[in-house]
């Protein structure tokens, strides 16, 4: 039987691992992803020495055997006390648990017990057998239901004493493949719009090149080849999720993706273009303050965002006058103030196989970070 590794994290790590093959010309690019995602978490603990002892040796003895390991992501925290026998229990998300799993029951590392998914519903979940311990829930230590994941820790465990205290870090590996593919974003041209990426956790990194080789005539010159006939733009996405809901939408799209597989329109996040007049539903076209020459606006595409109206829109005609650039679209369909931004989009993809997220404890409830570096393509 697999061992339950039910030691509550002092910090924890998601990382879903795809893997694309890319194959690059001149034009452009193909790309085919070739397995669906494989979970790895990363936790650490700090203990007392006794404790930090008893999960070294609990290594030891399982160093090639299973794990059940909770998918801490997903868990649900009870603020009331649940009785022994009770089979029936509420979760935030039960499209989280499946028939037949396994699931903790817990409200420390001393207080738990394994237990099996027999039915779900919408917001609970029925277990094949009344639970045997009784809990006591409240506002600081909550009851917490987590399902688990069948692993393997493949690089067993690693720890650091100090005086009185054991840091034991560890990895585990999930035994499946994982697809939870959803897009909860709206479309442009059948590919997601990307409109919450610029969360600024920090300084979001980009880049704008073409590759390119440099030769050496070895007589003192240098000649450009160009690899590629087009211009990348290289950026960053960077989420904040917080609370079960908004965490699973984000890691159902990264499945969706596929790593380095999906393509998505990102926008700047910047008001790059600024409005000079009011935008109504049935205009055809934009004024802006120019700041990208006529012809090179032809065949951009732009996102008009204010408030809850979000509109995609390509560029099919520019015209400058007197600083100002009028831009030909189709109709927004919506209204638009001047003090609406108006970003360029950008078609993009991860640029990265391994998209990792960082779960913190904020305001009371679990939260999630993901930055990931981002390339345009063609």
């Amino acid at each position: 039987m697999p061992e339950v590794w039910n030691y509550f994290p002092q910090a924890l790590t998601e990382a879903l691992e795809f893997e694309t093959d890319i194959r690059q010309t001149p034009g452009g690019e193909w790309r085919d992803s070739l397995k669906d995602a494989t979970q790895v978490f990363k936790v650490s603990h700090v203990v007392n020495s006794e404790k930090g002892e008893a999960i070294i040796d609990r290594v030891r003895a399982n160093s090639c055997g299973d794990w059940y390991f909770p998918e801490w992501p997903n868990q649900t925290r009870l603020y009331v006390n649940v009785a022994s026998a009770t089979t029936v229990l509420n979760v935030d998300n039960s499209d989280v648990y499946a028939v037949g799993q396994k699931v903790l029951v817990a409200t420390d590392d001393n207080n738990w017990e394994e237990a099996t998914v027999a039915s779900k519903a919408v917001g609970s979940i029925t277990l094949t057998a009344g639970l045997v311990n009784s809990y006591g829930g409240n506002a600081i230590r909550p009851v917490v239901v987590v399902p688990l994941v069948l692993c393997i820790a493949p690089n067993g465990a690693e720890f650091q004493s100090s005086f009185g205290s054991v840091a034991v870090s560890a990895s585990f590996m999930a035994m499946e493949p994982l697809d939870l593919s959803n897009n909860h974003y709206s479309l442009f041209q059948s590919i997601p719009v990307v409109t919450d990426g610029a969360v600024p956790i920090s300084a979001l990194a980009g880049s704008i090149s073409q590759a390119i080789d440099v030769m050496a005539s070895r007589f003192g010159a240098y000649e450009q080849q160009e690899v590629e006939l087009f211009e990348r733009r290289r950026g960053t996405v960077s989420w904040f999720d917080k609370g079960p809901l908004a965490m699973w939408n984000r890691r159902r799209f990264v499945h969706f993706l596929r790593g380095r597989d999906g393509e998505f329109w990102l926008p700047s996040g910047k008001n790059d273009l600024v409005l000079q007049a009011v935008v109504d539903a049935g205009d055809l076209s934009l004024s802006v303050k120019g700041v990208v020459p006529d012809a090179r606006m032809v065949g951009k595409t732009v996102v008009l965002k204010e408030g809850t109206n979000v509109v995609c829109k390509e560029i099919t005609a520019a015209l400058t006058t007197a600083g100002i650039q009028e831009l030909e679209i189709t109709a927004t369909g919506v209204a638009f103030s001047q003090n609406a931004t108006v970003s360029f989009l950008t078609k993009s993809r991860l640029d990265n196989d391994s998209i990792e997220f960082m779960y913190q404890f904020v305001g009371g409830g679990l939260a999630s970070t993901c930055v990931v570096p981002t390339v345009e393509v063609p």
